[in-house]
């Protein structure tokens, strides 16, 4: 397929029950035919652990191109006020794997804080997670259903031991998860017994934003959702209703974080990005 219905490259898929307090779901393109996309991704909150299996993917991040060809394994961290723009070739197929916002850590071992803003190659090792062993034919196009398989049980095998998260970073998002238009940072880490400043530290550690950022990404999130899926509601009424304090709040926080303004986003809806920011919840079960 080239598209989904939506217009979207990529579908989102759910995920076996257990991986759910690691993975939120899988993001998939799966494109038989060639093609020519560029998106500029925004922040959604996540990390993404990736495979691109067939295609090209090159990405400026404020400036800097990295080129990705086929047969690739990678961290995409969080966007944390970095201008970037992602330019999809070729019959791409590309497997997403969109982390909760603990999972990264708490699966891989890996620093979310590590990745802010970068997109990092995981070499051949991480490749061979899902070809099965470095004499997997390159020039052969893998099968989908097959590395979705392989992506899940490795990742399930990997939940046997998870990585230790401290417990007030793991309540500390549900809570804003939750809630984003509730309680700021501050007064969440004194709900749960720690300073300002050790939750933000911890934050850019184990999420790879700040806490109020984080929660910011969260409203504009939900804003973005209402608007979307038809609410009626006003605009301003929208705004207020996701903790803003009146629609020209909102529009400075869209423009700081999506680099455009709302009425451009909402003129010209690009679906690809549209299908990122979905908080669509897939249920537990295997692709």
């Amino acid at each position: 397929m080239q598209q989904n219905d939506q217009g979207s490259v990529y579908r989102p898929l759910p995920v076996s029950a257990g991986l759910r307090p690691f993975v939120r779901r899988f993001m998939v393109a799966d494109c038989e035919d060639e093609l020519d996309v560029r998106v500029r991704p925004v922040p959604t909150g996540y990390c993404y652990l990736g495979w691109i299996m067939d295609g090209r993917v090159s990405a400026d991040i404020d400036g800097v191109r990295t080129e990705f060809g086929d047969r690739v394994a990678h961290i995409s961290g969080q966007i944390h006020c970095q201008d970037i723009e992602v330019r999809y070739q070729g019959r791409l197929m590309h497997v997403l794997v969109e982390m909760t916002a603990t999972g990264l850590f708490a699966l891989l071992g890996q620093p979310a804080g590590s990745y802010s803003g970068k997109t990092v190659d995981l070499g051949e090792e991480a490749l061979n997670w899902v070809l099965g062993g470095a004499q997997a034919d390159r020039f052969v196009r893998p099968d989908l259903q097959s590395t979705l398989r392989r992506i899940e049980d490795y990742l399930s095998a990997r939940t046997e031991a998870p990585f230790f998260v401290p417990t007030y970073i793991t309540q500390a998002t549900e809570m804003i998860e939750a809630d984003p238009d509730g309680m700021m940072a501050g007064e969440v880490a004194a709900q749960l017994g720690v300073s300002a400043r050790h939750l933000s530290r911890g934050f850019k550690k184990y999420i790879g934003v700040p806490p109020n950022y984080f929660r910011r990404i969260m409203q504009i999130q939900r804003a973005i959702a209402l608007v979307t899926t038809g609410d009626e509601s006003t605009l301003t009424q929208i705004c207020l209703d996701c903790g803003f304090y009146d629609q020209a709040h909102f529009i400075h926080a869209f423009n700081r974080f999506f680099l455009t303004s709302p009425k451009a986003f909402f003129d010209s809806p690009d679906p690809t990005l549209l299908s990122f920011l979905s908080k669509q919840d897939l249920g537990g079960g295997r692709p």
